[in-house]
């Protein structure tokens, strides 16, 4: 048995290594290159690893005899399955915003479903609810993001921008359908503001909206960085 976990670590010790990277990584914001001393020391290229595996079937030919391979393969797919769990749990650690909420990745749309993304964010949403004259037309509900938690999958040489006003926010419509999945914001013009209801709702635990004047956007926003 102690042999048969020790061989499930070593063939599995290059997917925990990358496991724990990854998530430090995501986790931390940081770029692979900023883990120099850990690529060095623990990952990369290691010269013994080439040994590993004429190590591996050695330690099997001379410690498992060969009416023991039965239950060998049993412990040993045992051991690796508990590699494989903690590594799947380590990625799946839920990376959180700047309110220490848990972030999960949601898949967005248009209605065609020619231009589609994902975005991070809480699985307990908070939305706006704007009254300006576009937001009304359109029903846009807004969830805002950083730039950086937002990917757009494909689609994006079919969005279309349009500006109205003073110019800033830029409002990006799907070409085919005509719907607003997401656009540049007035209020985060270096982010993005999220329609809601282009969403997956399988990702989506609960929705709070409040209501914004946008009729009255000037006095409203200074409100809000009042408050």
């Amino acid at each position: 048995m102690r042999c048969a976990y020790m061989v499930a670590f070593e063939l599995h010790a290059a997917e925990m290594i990358q496991a724990l990277w990854t998530t430090l990584v995501r986790t931390f914001d940081a770029r692979t290159d900023d883990l120099e001393y850990f690529q060095v020391h623990v990952g990369g290229e290691d010269p013994a690893e080439k040994y590993h595996g004429e190590m591996t079937s050695r330690l099997i030919s001379e410690l498992v005899p060969a009416d023991c391979s039965s239950r060998f393969l049993d412990e040993f797919d045992h051991a690796y399955g508990l590699s494989l769990e903690w590594c799947r749990n380590l990625v799946g650690i839920d990376s959180r915003d700047g309110d220490g909420r848990p972030e999960v990745e949601h898949s967005g749309r248009c209605h065609c479903g020619a231009v589609k993304f994902y975005v991070r964010a809480p699985a307990e949403i908070s939305a706006v609810k704007c009254n300006c004259s576009i937001c009304q037309m359109s029903g846009f509900l807004h969830m805002l993001v950083a730039d950086d938690k937002l990917r757009i999958d494909c689609g994006e040489e079919l969005l279309t921008t349009y500006q109205f006003n003073k110019n800033i926010a830029r409002h990006t419509f799907c070409r085919v359908c005509g719907v607003k999945p997401f656009y540049r914001p007035r209020s985060n013009p270096s982010g993005f503001s999220v329609n809601v209801r282009c969403l997956d709702k399988t990702t989506i635990e609960s929705i709070r909206i409040d209501d914004f004047d946008g009729e009255n956007w000037d006095l409203a926003i200074r409100s809000l960085q009042a408050d």
